[in-house]
């Protein structure tokens, strides 16, 4: 599978360990602290508390088009951890190929990239399935118009499931390479709603820390 071009273009590569090592800046990515359940997927207060920090931050998502303009934020952040997540596989396969002792220190690298991009996937089902027009009396609802691309964030998430249980059983060789793949027409959203993300910064990213710390 390939990374389609209305992710890619705004996804630098990565072609050093140094590239696959710097943080992904974003509200998105949850700090320590908050909590998963017994599966390991963010708990529901979790993703609340992440949502009222882009609150906080001027991000209201009330309308389809900061929906989409959120969702494209989401596939740019998987964008990048997927690469640093791709670069470091490969470091993997390659030393496993050598037959090199494997670097504990990559593979809880690896173990953190994967949890992020299933933290990142779990907000974004989220964001996807909240109602934005509640049901009036006497009206029925529409049913959803995102089934698709939640059923590739499901598959990705199975995927990186599938990956993390093999990383913790040691069992390296049978870890598939992948990329995401997500269809849809979030390019035309790109340019119209990435200028809500201009908090996606240092500064900004200091102010969720401390949001998400007192509550």
């Amino acid at each position: 599978m390939s990374v389609p071009h209305s992710i890619i273009d705004r996804c630098d590569a990565v072609l050093t360990q140094g590239d696959a090592d710097v943080p992904v800046i974003t509200p998105f990515l949850p700090v320590a602290g908050l909590r998963h359940d017994e599966n390991g997927k963010l708990s529901a207060d979790s993703i609340n508390t992440i949502l009222d920090g882009m609150k906080s931050l001027g991000v209201v998502i009330d309308t389809d088009d900061k929906r989409y303009g959120v969702i494209q934020e989401a596939k740019y952040v998987l964008c990048k951890l997927n690469a640093q997540y791709e670069f470091m596989l490969n470091s993997l396969l390659s030393s496993i190929s050598r037959s090199e002792k494997v670097d504990p220190d990559l593979i809880s690298k690896l173990q953190t990239k994967n949890k992020n991009m299933q933290d990142v996937l779990s907000i974004s089902r989220h964001v996807l399935e909240m109602d934005l027009n509640p049901v009036k009396e006497g009206f029925i609802s529409s049913p959803s118009t995102h089934s698709n691309i939640l059923e590739e964030f499901q598959t990705f998430t199975n995927t990186l499931q599938a990956d993390s249980a093999q990383l913790k059983a040691e069992k390296y060789d049978d870890i598939r390479k992948h990329s995401i793949e997500i269809s849809g027409d979030a390019a035309r959203y790109a340019s119209r709603f990435m200028e809500i993300f201009s908090f996606l910064n240092i500064t900004a990213f200091g102010i969720l820390l401390y949001i998400v710390s007192v509550n």
